[in-house]
């Protein structure tokens, strides 16, 4: 049950009330914090309530962080390039050697095939030496080229 809040307390109990933890974190600004503790010199509930979490803070104890031994960081890396699992007995290679040089040997020799097969079909529709001859304008283009001509150096054209 609480108290009524008492107008002559400049900041209202549930708004202390609030504030009492970041305040016992230290992490209340200065602006708030100066006036809950006025509030605190004079409000017995809620400088008991302060008294009583400042109590069970002391039983909270931070564990500090543990010292990390020099190079960790690279044996970790070293191991996860590695694939092995720290502490995990090593297990012996799978034998599908043979395989594994069949799969390697197809595949570079797909890639080969890929690259010829570009390089042939690359070189097929492309004109080259005496064949790069441009072919004359059909008749209806140049019946086309003919009458622009005629627009143009008529009197009723002007450029834009």
């Amino acid at each position: 049950m609480t108290r009524p809040e008492r107008p002559e307390l400049p900041l209202a109990c549930a708004r202390a009330r609030a504030l009492l933890n970041r305040y016992g974190d230290g992490e209340l600004e200065e602006s708030l914090a100066a006036p809950l503790r006025g509030h605190l010199l004079e409000c017995p509930d809620c400088r008991a309530m302060f008294a009583a979490e400042r109590n069970l803070r002391r039983w909270i104890v931070r564990p500090e962080a543990p010292a990390v031994p020099a190079g960790f960081a690279e044996r970790v890396a070293a191991l996860a390039f590695a694939g092995a699992v720290p502490g995990a007995r090593p297990q012996p290679a799978p034998s599908n050697e043979p395989a594994l040089r069949l799969v390697l040997w197809l595949t570079a020799a797909a890639a080969a095939a890929l690259l010829l097969l570009a390089l042939a079909l690359g070189s097929l529709g492309r004109p080259g030496g005496e064949e790069l001859v441009a072919e004359p304008l059909p008749e209806v283009l140049q019946q086309l080229d003919q009458i622009e001509r005629e627009f143009q150096a008529s009197p009723a054209w002007s450029p834009r």
